[in-house]
């Protein structure tokens, strides 16, 4: 079995780190090029590109600028101690122990519109790139096409290293579209979370993100290795609904 999440755009890289680190990621090449090409940019550039603040757009000006590989020492994290959103709050990858580090190397990856695939262990340094960014260069007009097949082919083969043949898509759509998950060839597994609310069922972002996290942590924490054990899940009063699941969308609420 292997969870596929999204990566947060809030970070924090102000806390010594405690986790161990496995190594930079696989795809580092690939983020040396789009790092060269959005150091380029200019604050008010950015702002335009990605949708974002001034404040924003000259923080990440400066964290291109400031990006180089080899890392300098003591600067990158490793993922799970990095992100800080929604899902990673739920998650608390960062309290992680070295046994339990190992099974998520085996069984977590991060979608990332710079990195293209992390493992929780591998090494990055703070940034900011949605896979959904309008970037477009030479031989590409979006991440999309930048990245190709070369996350597909990744996750194809941690797959098959998981020792299971089953992917669990908690990622956002946004990130989830990287994945042919057709050229997968295998069964695809999508937890939806919802909570009861004015005597109907309810899609609550900040909750289903929150849950992804949870979900992944209780997988973790169980070692699970069958994807059937995961309609065990029960942290924070979810459970499984199976009379408004399917076979490969199941439903948790509380």
């Amino acid at each position: 079995m292997l969870i596929i999440l999204s990566p947060s755009k809030t970070l924090d890289f102000s806390k010594p780190n405690a986790l161990p680190a496995i190594g930079d990621p696989e795809f580092i090449k690939e983020s040396i090029k789009l790092t060269r090409q959005l150091n380029k940019f200019k604050p008010a550039e950015l702002e335009k590109l990605m949708h974002i603040s001034p404040k924003l757009a000259y923080e990440n000006a400066n964290r291109f600028s400031d990006w180089h590989y080899p890392y300098k020492e003591g600067i990158a994290k490793p993922a799970f101690a990095a992100f800080k959103g929604e899902v990673y709050e739920g998650l608390k990858g960062w309290e992680l122990e070295p046994e339990a580090m190992e099974y998520a190397n085996s069984h977590v990856r991060i979608l990332s519109g710079l990195y293209g695939v992390l493992k929780p262990g591998s090494r990055m340094l703070p940034y900011r790139l949605e896979m959904g960014t309008a970037l477009s260069g030479k031989n590409f007009d979006n991440l999309y096409e930048f990245w190709g097949s070369k996350i597909t082919n990744h996750i194809k083969e941690a797959i098959k290293q998981s020792g299971s043949k089953t992917l669990v898509n908690l990622a956002s759509v946004e990130y989830a579209k990287a994945v042919d998950f057709k050229a997968l060839k295998t069964r695809i597994i999508t937890p939806m979370f919802k909570e009861f609310r004015n005597g109907e069922y309810k899609f609550i972002t900040f909750s289903a993100k929150r849950a992804r996290g949870l979900m992944t942590r209780f997988a973790i924490d169980r070692r699970i290795k069958s994807v059937e054990d995961l309609k065990l899940f029960d942290r924070e009063n979810y459970q499984y609904m199976e009379q408004l699941s399917d076979e490969n969308n199941w439903l948790f609420v509380k």
